[in-house]
């Protein structure tokens, strides 16, 4: 977090003067996971962003395989997040006007225009960053999973990817997250577009 904070703030704090931030952070994870976020951030975090939500929680077991887990519980995070903006659309009254997926290792280097974005389209980076070698099946197709934006009700479709990643997963035999993502958004209609984005993540290896 606190490598990257100068490029989030940059990139999305000093842009909004009214945002609200949903945080999820995984504790007691694998110690050689190059995302594991340590306890002694969670202060630091806190009293910088003070975060509408913040999320503390181990992944859990959920199928016994460990491939599909990790993408399962990496869904799972975000949609608890967004079941939680969404409680609180419905309390307030209020809806969201922008509604950003980010990840504390995304580093983006060109200016992003959130202005006038065209309802129902759900907006991604061109660029996926995936290591087609990881890819299960050759053909399969991929889209970025790191980074995406659009107007709440369509975010709200967008995360809803988690309650069909068990019949997805099932169906093209792959539990790439990039490639469940693109089978989601073209089975079930979910208009998007690919947008030229600069970035890198900068834990990866």
């Amino acid at each position: 977090f606190s490598d990257n904070f100068d490029a989030f703030k940059s990139t999305i704090l000093d842009r909004f003067d009214d945002l609200d931030i949903y945080l999820h952070f995984t504790k007691n994870g694998d110690k050689e996971d190059k995302y594991l976020n340590f306890n002694k951030d969670l202060d630091e975090i806190g009293r910088i962003l003070n975060p509408k939500c913040l999320l503390c929680e181990e992944n859990m077991p959920i199928t016994g395989n460990k491939s599909i887990d990790n993408t399962l519980n990496t869904w799972l995070k975000f949609t608890k997040l967004n079941d939680l903006k969404r409680e609180n659309e419905l309390v307030s009254g209020d809806g969201y006007d922008l509604v950003i997926k980010w990840r504390p290792d995304l580093n983006i280097s060109s200016k992003i225009f959130f202005d006038g974005l065209e309802g129902g389209f759900v907006h991604l980076p061109s660029d996926s960053k995936i290591d087609k070698s990881k890819l299960v099946n050759e053909n399969d197709g991929y889209l970025c999973d790191i980074f995406a934006y659009g107007q709440s009700a369509v975010m709200d479709k967008y995360f809803s990817i988690y309650e069909h990643l068990p019949d997805l997963i099932d169906k093209y035999k792959t539990f790439v997250s990039e490639s469940l993502l693109y089978y989601y958004l073209n089975d079930y209609k979910i208009p998007y577009k690919q947008e030229d984005v600069k970035y890198s993540v900068i834990l990866s290896k």
